[in-house]
């Protein structure tokens, strides 16, 4: 985990450029997330980064909670809301498979282009699953490190800077994932980013008998 934090707090200061140079899917997928929610929703993100998602959905929601664990991507995610004016929102530093929001908080889970660097995913949505509302939303993307030949070795050479996919999905891995977790695929899409193609999917959580 320390060398995780130490290389994401060391991409923060670039991290904002390099979502600008992919601005048509960033800005496609926050149009999908802003579609799924509700004016009354209280909303969590998990690994909000800089906050670009956070505070692009704060503004069409009642309450945004956002988290990260790395301290420089949430500082600039802090700035990022002070200069939007936005007053409903809350960041803290967390664990992302030991939340400290209480049971049942909030109406969606926002968590994208994370849960593929989590080396225990599952623990993450036993977290999303216990704060969510019954029929909650789960707003969350991938990237897709073994979908082609040529994505593994895309992922294999973004490796050698440090960059770490712990669960290397395809689309069908990764939706499935998914489900097994208790979770039914409302809407998804795939997006194809060089070198390694997203998958953007919108799952609501199904009482687990």
């Amino acid at each position: 985990m320390e060398s995780d934090t130490v290389y994401w707090n060391r991409r923060a200061a670039f991290y904002d450029k390099t979502v600008g140079n992919r601005r048509g899917f960033h800005r496609d997928q926050i149009t999908r997330i802003k579609r799924a929610l509700n004016p009354e929703d209280i909303v969590v993100e998990i690994a909000c980064g800089t906050g670009v998602i956070a505070c692009a959905v704060a503004s069409h929601v009642k309450a945004v909670y956002a988290s990260d664990f790395a301290p420089r991507m949430l500082e600039i995610a802090r700035l990022r809301a002070r200069r939007q004016g936005l007053g409903n929102m809350r960041f803290a530093r967390e664990n992302a498979c030991a939340l400290s929001c209480p049971d049942s908080c909030c109406d969606a889970v926002i968590i994208c282009a994370a849960l593929h660097l989590l080396a225990q995913p599952k623990k993450a949505m036993a977290e999303i699953r216990r704060i969510l509302k019954p029929g909650g939303l789960l707003l969350t993307s991938s990237y897709l490190a073994r979908q082609s030949l040529m994505n593994r070795l895309g992922n294999a050479l973004m490796s050698m800077g440090g960059y770490r996919d712990r669960q290397k999905w395809n689309a069908e891995a990764f939706l499935r994932f998914l489900q097994d977790q208790g979770f039914a695929v409302k809407d998804s899409c795939q997006y194809t980013v060089f070198p390694i193609p997203v998958q953007y999917v919108i799952a609501q959580m199904q009482t687990l008998n």
